[in-house]
């Protein structure tokens, strides 16, 4: 990129100017504009999450770039390290000039705020794990093609956020259920929880992410606990068998 723009690779103080590194716009949304992630920090204009990894720490790359310290949390201690360059007490830092104009100063300090959040993480790009639903119910629903008259509860969960939950626990009923695959930004899972205490009519209880180790956008829908009556069984019937498709002979050689 440096020899298409003419400057120097091997030289630190050789620099492209920043009208050279493309369009001012922000294609992604992320809070970079698209020439400073071409020029400066190597991700992807039309990405918001240029390495991938917001399933494990549900940071964009805008985001990543005003933590300074590295921990994916934007507070006031990456705003303490701006202001002391603002301020002249330490020497001029290009990691720390957010829109890379060579100065550091309100523009850049007013970039670094937007990404900060009462909780400290940051607020583009995070889960949001809902329990949406339990029923009772059979294994197998409403079908009227069963063996089994065991009843379970039915739970549904989904990930509101736009970024995927790692790994969680589950909790029903003061039962902890690991799901090892997490839930990707925007789907919904429906499982099936069969025998005691779970069949009981009665207060039920859900947790997701019992063991509070998600950082998500808000915390204050994790849990939903409902009176869920018995259902009447549908009348047993036999399932219709689907017919086999008739195979072709194949035409001789």
């Amino acid at each position: 990129m440096e020899c298409a723009l003419g400057t120097d690779p091997t030289s630190s103080s050789s620099a492209p100017a920043i009208a050279q590194c493309g369009p001012l716009g922000d294609a992604d949304g992320d809070g970079l504009t698209d020439r400073v992630e071409y020029c400066y920090y190597g991700t992807l204009a039309n990405n918001i999450d240029s390495d991938g990894d917001a399933t494990l720490d549900g940071a964009s790359d805008g985001c990543e770039t005003r933590s300074f310290n590295g921990d994916r949390i934007v507070n006031v201690a990456d705003m303490g390290m701006l202001a002391t360059g603002v301020s002249g007490t330490v020497a001029y830092h290009p990691n720390v000039d957010v829109n890379k104009d060579g100065v550091l100063n309100p523009a850049d300090q007013g970039m670094v705020a937007t990404f900060i959040s009462p909780s400290g993480r940051c607020p583009n790009g995070q889960p949001d794990l809902r329990v949406l639903s339990m029923r009772i119910e059979l294994e197998t629903g409403s079908s009227c093609a069963y063996t089994s008259t065991a009843l379970g509860l039915r739970v549904t969960v989904q990930n509101a956020g736009n970024f995927g939950a790692p790994a969680f626990l589950l909790q029903v009923d003061g039962i902890n259920h690991l799901l090892s695959m997490g839930l990707g930004a925007a789907q919904t899972l429906s499982m099936w929880f069969g025998g005691a205490p779970y069949s009981n009519m009665g207060g039920h209880n859900v947790f997701a992410d019992s063991g509070q180790t998600v950082f998500e956008s808000s915390e204050s829908n994790n849990v939903l606990t409902q009176i869920v009556p018995i259902p009447t069984l549908p009348p047993t019937c036999t399932p219709t068998a689907t017919p086999s498709p008739t195979a072709t002979p194949s035409p001789p050689i």
